[in-house]
């Protein structure tokens, strides 16, 4: 009688039977159960990702590679987190209180996602603005701006002329943001826009809703600056199309992408002059209003999508597609950033 010989002999005979190929297969998907993977926690967090309103915050979570389970919070962190992956980064998200938007919410938003994720290598700040166009900008709704220096305008006191004398200490991001933002600005420079064919890339991602997707329908009307929006009405259809500012057309329906000054104040502008006084005093391409309560407190790079230009003609229906557009290139600068090991 042949003596038993234990699992050797019968995974020889499997081998024999199925060939090496399958058993090495079926042994590799054994061990691939057997591994246990541990649970992500606080710690493994590198990057914070803030929106000041939810429509933004959504845009950034369909971009998500991979979303992740909720953590349970800290006591006393009001905030209401997402978590995902980008790029191989593992992100918290997080939006800011519905009925307090402003530089204080924000400051508070990020206080508790810094106190909560103590690893945290810097936020971004992916919101919508208002665009300053500028003689060497050709800034138009639905392009982001990037800023590579951040400044308070409403920061100054009044000179010994007719003017304001500026006091706010400009705020740069950190090396490695920057760093990061000129990769990305090499690659444009060989003509690979990061928002290239954004609409195809969304539309594969199943995103069809179209006020984020098809920027081409909405008009893009920029009036003269001394030209007011008609009272009493929400659109432009009445405002006279002869006062607009008369701009050459692009060649790229694509979103360009602008590196500068973004001015930060406590008040949205509605006013061309108001506007570009900002523009002119500071140099800056864009405005919006969080990011005063992050300057100087917290690492950060803000990446404004532009849906209005700070006038009165003011109104929403950019707002979903600059969110997209500003989302869109968080990512590929995440995807470009160097990842820092767990």
């Amino acid at each position: 009688m042949a003596q038993w010989s234990g699992g050797g002999a019968l995974a020889r005979n499997e081998r024999e039977r199925s060939g090496d190929d399958v058993f090495n297969a079926r042994r590799a998907a054994e061990n691939k159960r057997r591994t246990r993977v541990d649970p992500l926690t606080r710690d493994h967090y590198k990057i914070g990702w803030v929106s000041a309103l939810p429509i933004e915050l959504a845009a950034s979570v369909a971009l998500l590679d991979d979303r992740h389970e909720p953590l349970p919070k800290l006591d006393g962190d009001s905030n209401a987190y997402v978590y995902g992956t980008i790029g191989g980064h593992n992100v918290v998200m997080a939006h800011l209180p519905n009925d307090l938007p402003g530089s204080g919410s924000a400051a508070n938003v990020a206080a508790n996602m810094f106190r909560s994720f103590k690893n945290l290598r810097f936020l971004l700040l992916v919101e919508i603005g208002g665009g300053i166009p500028r003689p060497d900008h050709d800034i138009r709704l639905g392009d982001v701006v990037v800023g590579r220096t951040m400044i308070q305008h409403e920061l100054g006191r009044e000179d010994s002329g007719d003017g304001l004398e500026d006091t706010g200490d400009p705020y740069m991001p950190p090396r490695d943001i920057r760093t990061t933002l000129s990769a990305i600005k090499v690659r444009a420079e060989m003509g690979q826009n990061a928002l290239h064919g954004l609409h195809d890339q969304l539309e594969k991602r199943g995103l069809v809703n179209n006020e984020y997707l098809d920027g081409n329908r909405l008009e893009d009307h920029l009036f003269k600056e001394d030209y007011d929006h008609l009272d009493g009405t929400q659109e432009c259809d009445k405002c006279d199309i002869a006062q607009r500012v008369q701009r050459t057309s692009r060649q790229s329906a694509d979103p360009q992408i602008h590196y500068g000054i973004i001015a930060s104040g406590p008040q949205v502008i509605k006013n061309a002059k108001v506007r570009d006084d900002i523009g002119n005093r500071h140099q800056a391409l864009c405005v919006e209003t969080e990011a005063t309560g992050l300057i100087h407190k917290f690492p950060f790079l803000a990446i404004c999508g532009i849906c209005t230009y700070a006038d009165s003609h003011n109104n929403d229906r950019w707002q979903k597609y600059a969110a997209m557009a500003a989302a869109t290139y968080a990512i590929e600068f995440l995807r470009s950033c160097q990842s820092v090991e767990n």
